[in-house]
């Protein structure tokens, strides 16, 4: 009889995907189906499903959701998970009419004793522990292999030092985007992928494109007819925004699509959501002045005056434009203006580059000095003024055809040599565009020289961070290029393209290495079945093994003392049993406002009790409630707290649920005040001190308390750019006539001012970087909209958060009711409600409060 004795990460864990792993938790050869699954990856055998037990299901969807589709319409297979997933999931399949062994949630697990324990945590993570010892610990699995948020993420951190890169504020038009490989996007508010595009994140943020502005996506592809990169490009939208609690938009013209998203996921009370948006034949989106529709397999987009944008979608949509706008070929390479009296003209578009429609077309001496004249600065951070004459002479030039004083100047115009990655293209194209527009009669001799000199210079690089004004002139349609950022220069363009390499290494995956354990996971098969197949064949089985003989063990079955086991005791059995499984629920998130007072002041949470599902060994689950006291089971959860192993030093930030997890410490009592332990203060006033649990102010502050008596009543004076000192001043700060400031709020800013300044992610996705509990008088911090604040004496990066929320409601507030007392005019006509409404919208999708969020997308959406 073969046996495998090792209880080790390196022997029984087999990683063959970036989100898919094999765990082994078998003896020998006669166990019954003695491995599980957590993930998935497209080429997984046919064999590896008929000797996995379970597939467990994470609630961050390792993997991808849609390809398990794909195997369950092959096999039966046994699911286990929370207990909301494992609803999710059984209408999702019940939706598609597809069979499964069994869809279990952690409380109806049956066990008996066995070698192996899994737990699910509130925060997401998932442990399993053999033989007493940690051998898959979730959380960490996806930091360490990059999993899709944890890569985003990091992308993301690469992006942010990008000094090329685009700013919102200068993609705040309607407009498209033709990426580099070829997808479309279009530009309006936000940003919506018309075509899905595997890795989409890191392929918008190498060319400088925030890829969190992405907030919606269009498919007319059903669930079967999805290939794998559309499978993989929808989930990676869906799981960044829904990860990140934003919203996330699909627009389809098939209905399976939008039943399987609710299913996985649904609405419920959450504000943030997967909203799926049928778009049948004829139907209108109206969103935020603009207005889409489905007709004849294209996507026809109307924005407010400006002319349509027709995009097909299928070859069948394809054909001769009939309708006037801007029309989009199908293999996103060819541009065509139509006109209403049926004239077109094609226009050559450069991959990589924003395209923002502008209803107005300046005078030619405008023209000249925004696309030509603006150029000189980049041009003279390359080389100096003496190697650009001849551009600078072409200009002059063109000046003076446009005034009339010459009508050509062909033999005038010497070689133009590329030393930029791109500019004297620009310069070329944008002179030639506005010789064709303005120059009565048109220079056709130097326009068709400059033409011929424009097709031996290289297309700009994509790194540039351009954009491009696309007009509808008197003469036709017209493209001019101009330089979006300041900071163009040689040093700067090298440091893009150092990160543009970067996250394309981040985002190729190394193939060799899940090779080498595919041929591990086959060694480990021919050891345990002899020889057999190869892991990647999908024929036959191994051969069946005998059933062995159950035993159980000879300890009596413990009491409720007995929770606080690690693993049930070592028996005998093999993972033919099912899983021991316990579950901390998840606690009560406490919206009380000195639960956000004491993350200000104290940056720590309390902890909360939990409840533990063990077997008693009657083969029934028992649940045991601790409110407070210490668990020994080396598994714990703490609220608040990070992952350590018997320390005491908080981290000041909560997992994305309210709490985090704590391996090896004991489980807080649910007060903030820790008896023996100190929190990080988070502040800048001293280097290296921490501030106490009870104290709600650093110490040498000499602050007035921020009250102010009268008539016997003591009214609380707000203040919002001094942190509140007392209890009374922090409640009164979070409270804006009707709406809080509440604990998502804080830790959301906190969070994206953290990553945004290289700092580690409070959430603990991303564990590169300082702790952001710790800032010093000068750092600077990169706030949510790309301003640079600096550090001064007494800030923490919780107070810095909770001051923007308060300074942005304080104008939005304001704001509202201006609208509102507008929009209570009973004379208005439907159009300016309409106007009125989604400039309400617009503050609803940019707050960083979710109450007034709510209260305003409840109210008028």
């Amino acid at each position: 009889m073969r046996t495998f004795g090792s209880s080790t990460e390196t022997h029984r864990v087999f990683h063959l995907g970036t989100e898919c792993y094999i765990l082994y938790l078998g003896s020998d050869q006669d166990d019954d189906d003695p491995f599980i699954r957590i993930g998935n990856t497209p080429d997984l055998p046919d064999l590896l499903h008929k000797i996995t037990s379970k597939i467990i299901l994470t609630s961050s969807y390792t993997g991808n959701p849609f390809l398990e589709v794909q195997y369950a319409r092959r096999h039966k297979l046994s699911y286990l998970g929370d207990v909301d997933i494992i609803e999710h999931f059984r209408k999702f399949f019940q939706g598609l009419q597809l069979p499964a062994r069994e869809l279990n949630d952690y409380r109806q697990v049956k066990t008996r004793e066995n070698r192996h324990t899994l737990y699910f945590y509130n925060n997401g993570n998932i442990h399993l522990n053999f033989d007493e010892t940690l051998l898959f610990d979730l959380h960490k699995r996806e930091q360490k292999d990059l999993h899709s948020y944890q890569l985003c993420d990091s992308v993301k951190a690469l992006f942010l030092k990008n000094p090329l890169r685009y700013t919102r504020e200068e993609l705040n038009r309607s407009g498209f985007f033709i990426s580099e490989n070829g997808k479309f996007y279009l530009i309006h508010k936000n940003w919506i992928s018309l075509d899905l595009e595997d890795q989409y994140f890191a392929s918008l943020a190498s060319q400088g494109i925030d890829p969190d502005e992405v907030n919606s996506v269009f498919t007319h592809l059903s669930e079967q007819e999805m290939g794998q990169p559309e499978r993989e490009a929808l989930v990676q939208i869906i799981k960044r925004r829904t990860l990140r609690n934003k919203n996330v938009t699909v627009l389809t013209t098939k209905k399976d699509i939008t039943d399987h998203l609710l299913h996985l996921f649904p609405d419920g009370q959450n504000t943030t959501a997967v909203r799926p948006f049928l778009m049948e034949a004829g139907q209108e989106l109206i969103e935020r002045g603009m207005t889409a529709v489905v007709k004849e397999n294209t996507l026809s987009i109307q924005f407010a005056a400006k002319e349509n944008l027709i995009i097909p979608y299928s070859s069948s949509g394809n054909g001769v434009p009939r309708w006037a706008g801007w029309h989009i070929s199908l293999d996103r390479k060819t541009l065509t203006h139509r006109t209403d009296e049926g004239v077109e003209t094609e226009l050559k578009t450069l991959k990589g580059f924003p395209l923002l429609l502008e209803s107005t077309v300046p005078l030619g001496a405008a023209l000249v000095s925004k696309y030509l004249t603006f150029l000189h600065t980049y041009l003279e951070t390359w080389e100096g003024r003496d190697s650009w004459t001849a551009l600078y002479d072409l200009e002059d030039l063109t000046n003076s055809i446009l005034e009339g004083t010459k009508v050509n100047g062909a033999g005038n115009v010497p070689d133009i040599k590329a030393i930029t990655p791109g500019l004297e293209y620009i310069f070329l194209h944008n002179v030639i565009e506005i010789l064709k527009q303005h120059a009565r009669p048109q220079p056709e001799t130097m326009i068709g020289h400059l033409s011929r000199m424009i097709e031996n210079l290289s297309d700009p690089s994509p790194l540039m961070p351009v954009l491009g004004d696309l007009f509808t002139g008197k003469n036709g349609p017209f493209i001019l290029y101009r330089i979006s950022s300041s900071k163009l220069n040689p040093h700067n363009f090298r440091k893009a393209e150092e990160i543009s390499e970067q996250m394309k290494q981040l985002q190729t995956p190394d193939v060799r290495k899940f090779k080498s354990e595919k041929k591990r996971l086959q060694d480990l098969l021919e050891n345990l079945y002899g020889a057999g197949p190869a892991v990647s064949s999908y024929t036959s089985s191994p051969k069946p093994a005998e059933k062995k003989k159950e035993t159980t063990s000879s300890k009596p079955s413990q009491g409720a003392a007995a929770s606080s086991s690690t693993a049930a005791e070592s028996g005998p059995g093999g993972f033919g049993q099912k899983p021991a499984v316990r579950r901390p629920p998840a606690k009560s998130r406490s919206k009380a406002p000195l639960l956000i007072l004491l993350l200000i002041l104290l940056l720590a949470d309390g902890g909360a009790g939990a409840y533990f599902l063990f077997s008693n060994g009657d083969d029934s689950p028992r649940i045991v409630k601790t409110d407070t006291g210490s668990e020994s089971s080396g598994s714990s959860e703490s609220s608040g707290s990070s992952e350590s192993s018997g320390s005491s030093e908080s981290s000041g930030s909560s997992e994305s649920s309210g709490s985090s997890e704590s391996s090896g410490s004991s489980e807080s009592s649910g007060s903030s005040e820790s008896s023996g332990s100190s929190e990080s203060s988070g502040s800048s006033e001293s280097s290296g001190s921490s501030e106490s649990s009870g104290s709600s102010e650093s110490s040498g502050s000499s602050e007035s308390s921020g009250t102010v008596e009268s008539s016997g009543t003591v009214e609380t004076v707000v203040e919002t750019e001094r942190r509140p000192v007392t209890t009374e001043e922090a409640l009164a700060y979070l409270e804006i006539d009707d709406i809080t400031i509440t604990l998502v709020d804080i830790h959301l800013v906190s969070n994206d001012i953290a990553v945004n300044s290289g700092y580690r992610d409070l959430d603990y996705r991303v564990n590169e970087g300082n702790n952001p509990d710790w800032i010093y008088a000068g750092n600077e911090l990169i706030m949510p909209d790309g301003s640079v604040y600096n550090v001064v004496r007494g800030d923490s990066i919780w107070f810095i958060a909770s001051r923007l929320i308060r300074r942005e409601l304080e104008i939005d507030l304001k704001k509202v009711a201006e609208l509102e007392n507008k929009l209570s005019n009973s004379d208005l006509s439907n159009s300016e409600k309409k106007v009125l409404v989604d400039d309400l919208m617009a503050i609803a999708d940019r707050t960083m409060s979710e109450q007034l969020k709510g209260k305003l997308v409840n109210q008028y959406r």
